[in-house]
């Protein structure tokens, strides 16, 4: 069992998080995003609106039975701007210190979570500095609507945190399954926590065992009945999902997701390829970013040959 990290990796993880950001508290407008989701949401911005509408809502303040709701169903996320809207600091000013502590947070998760599970302190401090100090995360803490996305971070990192502490199997199973059902309500890909704890078993499983390293076939059975409980618990928080947004798909607009207007299936997925490459290139080498991945940011590949 790894031991845990030191004040000093905690310091500098902290002073990593933070620091870059600081410039960015004092801005005083909302922008792009922000716009919609915050300023012209009734449900953020209106006194008067009732708390269950976040519930009956998309995150942009339109009904989920609408036919131009994105149907991203988030109220948590929608219930925190909220509060955070009645903070009579600058427009701004609490929604990104908000961002900024989750953030923060985050980053020590994933310090308590590396040293967990690689065998030195020392790289276990190298990667949460490294997660903590990378240029992607700029776009989440300073626009306000990244809370959705920081915050539903948060939940999964602390429920995988806590599952690797767990001793019990059945515990295990609550907190993943607790933690996919709270992290989705601030956004969708908050389920995912489910299929990253059993992978992590895989992985990494005999290293949290009691009685040391075991065989993945000799505790198969174990394994299976687990993997089958928490495949349960994630079918039913994507039932209750899906059920919410009354099990329609969203219908984008061209400006939203231009790749998906393409006739031509080769040239969809040649781009929707070329996404994910891109997303894992920004990982590697973030020399290019952006505000907004939307409007026509990423070029369209619209021939063999080329790019539009």
């Amino acid at each position: 069992m790894s031991s845990p990290p030191r004040w000093t990796h905690v310091c500098l993880v902290c002073l990593l998080a933070t620091a870059p950001y600081l410039p960015g508290l004092c801005g005083s407008q909302f922008v792009f995003d922000d716009l919609p989701a915050i300023v012209d949401n009734a449900d953020v911005s209106d006194a008067s609106s009732p708390l269950s509408d976040a519930f009956k809502h998309d995150f942009w303040g339109d009904p989920l039975s609408d036919d131009r709701s994105h149907k991203s169903f988030r109220p948590l996320a929608v219930l925190g701007l909220r509060a955070l809207r009645r903070i009579p600091l600058q427009p701004t000013v609490a929604f990104r210190i908000a961002n900024l502590s989750l953030h923060l947070s985050n980053s020590l998760l994933v310090l308590s979570l590396s040293s967990r599970l690689l065998s030195s302190r020392r790289l276990g401090a190298f990667s949460a500095a490294l997660f903590a100090s990378h240029p992607v995360h700029v776009e989440p803490v300073v626009a306000c609507v990244g809370l959705a996305d920081l915050a539903c971070s948060m939940v999964v990192l602390a429920a995988t945190l806590g599952y690797l502490r767990a001793s019990g199997k059945a515990t295990k199973v609550i907190i993943a399954s607790s933690g996919a059902a709270v992290a989705v309500l601030f956004k969708e890909q908050g389920v995912t926590v489910i299929p990253s704890v059993l992978l992590l078993d895989l992985l990494w499983g005999h290293r949290f065992s009691p009685r040391g390293p075991k065989p993945l076939l000799l505790s198969g059975g174990a394994f299976a009945a687990k993997a089958f409980c928490l495949a349960t618990a994630a079918a039913a928080v994507l039932y209750v999902r899906l059920r919410a947004m009354d099990f329609q798909t969203p219908r984008f607009q061209e400006q939203d997701n231009p790749a998906a207007f393409l006739e031509s299936r080769l040239l969809r997925v040649l781009n929707r390829s070329y996404h994910y490459a891109l997303n894992g290139w920004v990982l590697l080498a973030p020399d290019w970013l952006c505000f907004d991945w939307a409007m026509g940011c990423v070029p369209l590949i619209a021939a063999s040959s080329g790019m539009s």
